[in-house]
């Protein structure tokens, strides 16, 4: 989407009304995101359906389950509402809505996951249905909710994880030996991933990605509403993994050699950009084998939307993980490409993009800017970065011959007041469709002022898990 006369025309005239202070529509803003006292007593200054811009991606990355478990259903669909709104008076058009293998079982009715303290939050039956209401209040603002999935990451369970076992009755049965195991657990002694919290699929089981496309297809066809599909860092997030029975007799299929001599090719995590020409072909077998079967999947649903990744902006960084997005953009099987790019300098920001851009070959870019992020909320850009970090990836369109098609937002909970109006009279001034629509997206401001949104509460953060748990949690069935 390269970036017209008529765009630069007005991001210029928006920013000047900014910078001489006038009445924004949730109150007066200053371009660093600061909110005057003035602006909340003058309330908002429009309530009218907004002229619609060009197709792009706007979204946020949102965890339903982490804002809103543990309360009362009536506070937690109130909460949600705040929330939606909020989306909505941003100018956003996209929600990636964060669930887990362990909440799709649950959401899927398998009972033991279903009728559990810990994930009847996913369960329809529970007296809400958060997913669904989700969707169908989204649609209701001109929001997209696509599901946030991790395939090989992020196995942990208060319960057995669902990928590790063979007692389900709704879903598929797992395997036991369906997990990572990594090179420091196999020197210490462990054979396979059975007797070991593995918190990562092994990505070479066939069945163990068999059965990720086979829960999904389900999810789908029980909420038809969803619009698109986006995969959460589909490999490893430990370079020693993985190095079980699997991945060893691979090792010794495609080079004729003895599977112990794999050991000789993996490395610890000191050196995360080292990558051993012998190892990536096992490392990323599984994951070339999940992206194809996933895009012919989503390609045979005949169904509009999107099918996205996310990962890292730098391809030294995944490949030796089995993110092997490079290949899979090259064949095809990659749609939309989500690079993390977590920053405050705008010069890093455009090398990091371009580092991405130059990569991709048959992709639509589509970076995440950070609001907030780091394991301890270490990061943080201010509302005015977060804005021309947008504007600065309008302004890579066409870059490599690569299409910039918009940007994603990390993570919800950071969505502030100050961030809704810096946004909303700014790169987001008018409503837009998401990158791969057609058509107009009629949003419309509501009547929220800045004192308005202060008062809501949208999340509550209640702890996502009851009790202290292993990254896996109890990872195996007994």
């Amino acid at each position: 989407m390269a970036e017209d006369s008529s765009r630069a025309e007005r991001s210029v005239h928006t920013r000047r009304r900014i910078l001489r202070g006038g009445a924004t529509v949730l109150g007066t803003a200053t371009v660093a995101g600061e909110v005057t006292a003035a602006g909340e007593e003058a309330g908002s200054t429009l309530d009218s359906t907004l002229s619609t811009g060009d197709p792009e991606v706007r979204a946020i990355y949102a965890m339903p389950k982490w804002y809103w478990d543990g309360e009362r259903v009536e506070t937690n669909r109130a909460r949600m509402r705040q929330f939606l709104n909020r989306v909505e008076e941003t100018g956003l058009n996209v929600i990636y809505a964060w669930i887990e293998s362990d909440g799709v079982a649950s959401l899927l009715g398998e009972p033991a996951y279903a009728e559990s303290d810990e994930y009847d939050f996913w369960n329809p039956d529970r007296g809400w249905d958060p997913l669904g209401e989700l969707i169908t209040g989204a649609a209701r603002r001109g929001i997209e909710v696509h599901l946030w999935y991790s395939f090989v990451r992020y196995k942990r369970s208060a319960l057995p994880i669902p990928e590790f076992n063979p007692n389900l009755e709704v879903l598929p049965t797992g395997g036991r030996d369906w997990g990572a195991l990594s090179k420091s657990q196999y020197e210490d002694g462990h054979e396979d991933s059975t007797t070991v919290d593995a918190g990562a699929l092994c990505v070479n089981e066939p069945e163990a990605r068999a059965w990720a496309l086979e829960v999904l297809d389900r999810v789908f066809e029980r909420y038809p509403g969803l619009a698109g599909l986006h995969i959460e860092e589909p490999g490893y997030l430990d370079a020693e993994q993985c190095v079980c029975p699997r991945c060893r007799g691979l090792y010794a299929d495609f080079y004729d050699d003895d599977p112990e001599n794999y050991l000789d090719h993996i490395y610890d995590t000191s050196d995360p950009y080292f990558q051993d020409e012998m190892a990536i072909p096992v490392k990323s077998a599984g994951t070339d084998a999940f992206a194809e079967s996933l895009y012919e999947w989503w390609v045979s649903r005949d169904a509009a939307g999107a099918l996205s990744y996310n990962g890292s902006w730098l391809p030294e960084f995944d490949i030796p993980r089995g993110r092997n997005w490079p290949t899979w953009s090259a064949e095809g099987w990659l749609p939309y490409y989500a690079p993390q790019i977590y920053t405050s300098d705008l010069d890093v920001y455009r090398g990091r993009l371009e580092r991405t851009m130059e990569t991709l070959s048959d992709s639509v870019v589509a970076p995440v800017t950070g609001i907030v992020w780091g394991s301890d909320r270490t990061g943080s850009n201010d509302a005015a970065t977060v804005a021309d970090e947008i504007e600065l990836v309008r302004s890579m369109d066409g870059y490599a011959d690569v299409t910039a098609g918009g940007t994603g937002l990390f993570s919800g909970s950071a969505l502030t007041p100050d961030q809704t109006v810096v946004l909303r009279t700014g790169p987001y001034s008018e409503s837009a469709p998401p990158h791969w629509s057609s058509g107009e997206n009629e949003q419309t401001r509501g009547d929220l002022t800045m004192a308005d949104l202060r008062a809501q509460d949208p999340f509550s953060f209640t702890p996502y898990w009851q009790r202290e748990l292993t990254l896996a949690g109890s990872g195996r069935s007994q």
